[in-house]
């Protein structure tokens, strides 16, 4: 079984400090020697990224924290930032170069969710453990079908609750 573990850390409202946090975030879980295959380490770093970005270009100047916990079937990120405004999904147009974040954060974790807080709001991504001794690449990440909208999906826009999917 493995072992609980739990780190929390502030992050200051730079774009540097964006790629540090999420080198952070990488650097604890790889820390803490849970078997699985790099491409479920990367998709928590991108995940990890899409979330303390957002916090830094939406929260302003206040407080940032992370924070990660692993239990016996999961890893679970964090981040908590003063704004109280939820994050909502956008419409990217094809040639647009921001807009996908939430849409990445949602293919990448096994749920995700963002809540009103007594301080502002907490944005979260979770990720199964790896359940095989030798964890083998799979389908990653789990993109929609074109054809299946968030609504046909019983997604009904995750970021606007708790919404535990899939």
């Amino acid at each position: 079984m493995p072992a609980h573990h739990q780190h929390s850390f502030p992050v200051t409202s730079t774009a540097s400090a964006v790629r540090e946090a999420r080198h952070h975030v990488v650097a604890t879980i790889g820390s803490w020697n849970i078997r699985r295959c790099e491409e479920w380490l990367d998709g928590i770093e991108l995940v990890a990224g899409e979330l303390i970005a957002n916090a830094v270009l939406h929260a302003g100047a206040g407080p940032i924290t992370v924070d990660i916990r692993q239990d016996e079937v999961q890893v679970f990120i964090a981040v908590h930032d003063p704004a109280s405004a939820l994050p909502q999904e956008t419409d990217a147009g094809p040639h647009a170069e921001s807009g996908r974040g939430l849409q990445l954060v949602d293919a990448f974790a096994d749920r995700c969710g963002a809540e009103p807080t007594e301080h502002g709001k907490r944005c979260w991504a979770a990720f199964d453990l790896p359940s095989s001794p030798d964890p083998q690449p799979g389908p990653w990440p789990r993109f929609p079908s074109p054809s299946a909208a968030p609504h046909q999906q019983g997604l009904d826009r995750p970021w606007l609750s708790i919404a535990q999917h899939r």
